[in-house]
């Protein structure tokens, strides 16, 4: 994606709705309640990779006890996140992020998130085409794959 992060600092920028699903259309709605459920693994920090707007993370932030978790978030197209995190995670989300790389990206940047992960990593790719384009012409979905 690192080529094309000025197309999506731009479709960010356009799209205040680009990026801004807190739940990922309601597919991390019981995101809260299953990281609560690792307590007991000793779980005590997420990081969303590739948060879009951090809606997830706010929306982490406030359903969890902030004195227990570390939750920080992080995407290079948008300013209040770029600032890239060090060290590791015992949760690492990655929603709707992977389908915007070029093919020959996901292994760098799947060794790149890995570096992030200390035990659990949740991985949602979404397979269709996006409602957004970006400002050359191409779907924001430029990875399309089975």
């Amino acid at each position: 994606m690192t080529e094309n992060v000025s197309l999506y600092k731009d479709l960010h920028a356009r799209d205040p709705k680009f990026g801004g699903r807190g739940d990922a259309g309601g597919l991390t709605s019981n995101l809260t309640k299953a990281i609560n459920k690792l307590e007991g693994f000793g779980i005590k920090s997420v990081l969303d990779f590739g948060t879009g707007k951090g809606n997830l993370v706010k929306t982490l932030r406030l359903e969890m006890d902030t004195s227990k978790y570390r939750i920080d978030g992080y995407d290079p197209a948008v300013s209040e996140w770029d600032k890239k995190p060090n060290g590791r995670y015992d949760i690492v989300t990655c929603i709707d992020v992977l389908e915007h790389l070029e093919r020959h990206n996901i292994d760098r940047f799947l060794a790149d998130l890995k570096q992030h992960v200390e035990r659990f990593c949740f991985l949602l790719i979404d397979l269709q085409p996006a409602v957004q384009q970006l400002s050359n012409g191409r779907n924001a979905h430029t990875l399309l794959a089975p």
